[in-house]
């Protein structure tokens, strides 16, 4: 069973999630996306018990020089980590900045199967 951009399909998948503060039902499905990207992009590679390898390179990355191919590595991290853990979305744009500070922030924009778009703006201190 695939999807029409050869992905395999999940039919466990469900169109609504649940929310990770409250356990309710997460509506409307944009919602719930987003969600799930933000913890794909913000759980390092290694950590989750019984699943070491969901999550994103990011984490592995971010001391990297911040040079063109550094930027470049950090926005491939996040579309693989989409690809490989978010069937529902196709990332379109990405764009990583780190501060000084220590501050990452992650802009990115993606495009549903439904052909949706959506945006997020995720600070990581």
């Amino acid at each position: 069973m695939t999807t029409t951009n050869n992905r395999p399909a999940n039919p466990a998948l469900a169109k609504l999630g649940m929310d990770r503060h409250t356990g309710m039902t997460r509506r409307p499905q944009l919602a719930h996306i987003h969600q799930s990207l933000t913890d794909i992009f913000t759980t390092p590679i290694g950590s989750r018990i019984q699943r070491r390898d969901y999550g994103s390179h990011l984490f592995a990355l971010i001391d990297s020089p911040m040079n063109a191919a550094g930027r470049l590595r950090l926005a491939a991290a996040l579309v693989d980590a989409a690809y490989r853990w978010e069937p529902r979305v196709i990332i379109t744009y990405a764009n990583i900045d780190v501060g000084i500070n220590g501050k990452i922030t992650l802009d990115y924009q993606a495009r549903t199967l439904d052909g949706e778009e959506l945006r997020n703006h995720i600070i990581i201190r």
